[in-house]
């Protein structure tokens, strides 16, 4: 079976690779409404696919829409530059670049946080979502991998880390995510082909792809990030599969109120020192969210805590974040930290820590045992004594663990608003 399937994949790679530059002429065809299937080309054996959309806006231009099983991500800054369609990312600097030709869209995603010539061929054609093992599933009935699944990625050696698969399917259709002790690799969706599947996801900064060869209980398979990674990884079906408690895994190492200072970019200022506590502060429940606007997992947590804030903030909540950013420019650092305010309307400050460090904010919160994961958040009570260090974000990609992770923290934030 993984035979056919690799020749199915190879063959369409092979096949698709010379248009990709097609349509040279300075003549922009116009892209029809709908639904579109988009693919990128890792390797000559590992094609990513997925969902894209189309459609024309009052004024004339086009919304183009990446989608991640549940996820919707609209593109922004769709230009026309000379015979080419540029369309970025709203969160993450990456960006498309394509011939527009009868065929379809031709040439590439360039991911700039990989650096200024990190380029993975792309192309997107006009239909609804088709993937290879889809077509395939009609003469291979499906396994069933529906359920949690205890994994580890690169098992035997010593970068092996713990996760947990949580996958939904329907009939050959899969989507669900891995969750780890620092985040979850968020919105995945693919197919399962009698002993084969595959999962993989597009988000602006990350190309992930899941493959698999299923043999009865167990999963073992290849781990893309990009075309700059490939590892392995495993899974046994464990319906009990667990990861150690987030609020365990950052301890705090000295039992006195929490203080931090950091000098820095602000949104507020080019250069200048944070303090924390403050008379702003005084006798409030606050957050303190250690992020980056790279990061998808904090954008996941930042928006989660934007409900929090509007739901809170008048009963004495405050959120603080602390942005350590790709890069070592500040002012490039201030520019992300506005961009990402501007776009998710956050009313609280955010403070540039500067340069993404986890050897960095592990000095500046050093109270704390280590910063091992971007997001960390830190929750103080009305006495200035942290309660809680929470390491990671199980987004809305999880299901289940993210609906109970929001229940327990407003449950949370709730007692400490209550304490005096």
């Amino acid at each position: 079976m993984r035979h056919i399937t690799s020749f199915i994949l190879s063959l369409l790679f092979i096949c698709s690779t010379p248009f990709l530059f097609a349509g040279k002429s300075n003549t922009l065809h116009k892209l029809k409404e709908g639904k579109w299937t988009g693919t990128l080309f890792l390797d000559s054996n590992a094609t990513l696919y997925f969902k894209f959309d189309v459609a024309l806006k009052d004024d004339g231009t086009y919304l183009l829409t990446v989608m991640n099983a549940d996820e919707k991500i609209e593109l922004t800054d769709v230009v026309v530059k000379n015979d080419s369609l540029h369309a970025k990312f709203p969160f993450f600097n990456s960006t498309f670049v394509w011939k527009v030709s009868k065929k379809g869209l031709f040439g590439y995603w360039q991911n700039f946080q990989k650096g200024e010539n990190y380029r993975i061929p792309c192309s997107i054609t006009y239909g609804d979502f088709y993937h290879p093992l889809h077509f395939l599933s009609t003469f291979y009935p499906p396994s069933n991998i529906h359920g949690t699944w205890a994994a580890t990625f690169d098992p035997g050696t010593p970068d092996a880390y713990p996760a947990v698969g949580a996958f939904k399917q329907n009939g050959q259709w899969l989507s669900g995510t891995f969750l780890t002790e620092t985040g979850d690799y968020r919105f995945l969706e693919g197919v399962v082909l009698a002993d084969s599947m595959v999962l993989s996801c597009l988000d602006g900064t990350h190309a992930w792809m899941f493959t698999g060869r299923i043999n009865g209980d167990t999963i073992r398979g290849h781990f893309y990030s990009g075309k700059h990674w490939k590892g392995e990884w495993m899974a046994v079906r464990n319906e009990n599969a667990s990861l150690p408690d987030a609020d365990s895994l950052t301890k705090v190492e000295f039992a006195e109120p929490f203080r931090l200072t950091i000098e820095n970019v602000s949104a507020g200022a080019p250069y200048g020192e944070f303090n924390f506590p403050s008379e702003e502060y005084k006798n409030k429940v606050t957050i303190i969210q250690i992020m980056g606007s790279w990061c998808p997992n904090c954008l996941d947590e930042t928006r989660y805590f934007l409900s929090l804030y509007e739901k809170f903030h008048a009963q004495g909540l405050e959120i603080i974040a602390v942005a350590y950013e790709t890069g070592k420019d500040p002012a490039v650092h201030l520019e992300r930290i506005k961009q990402l305010q501007k776009r998710l309307n956050i009313p609280y400050l955010i403070v540039g820590g500067g340069t993404s460090s986890k050897a960095l904010a592990s000095e500046h919160f050093s109270m704390l045992s280590e910063i091992i994961s971007f997001p960390t958040a830190i929750f103080i009570g009305r006495d200035g004594q942290v309660k809680k260090v929470h390491t990671g974000f199980s987004g809305p990609g999880t299901g289940t663990y993210y609906t109970e992770y929001t229940k327990e923290t407003e449950l949370f934030i709730q007692q400490l608003l209550q304490e005096k």
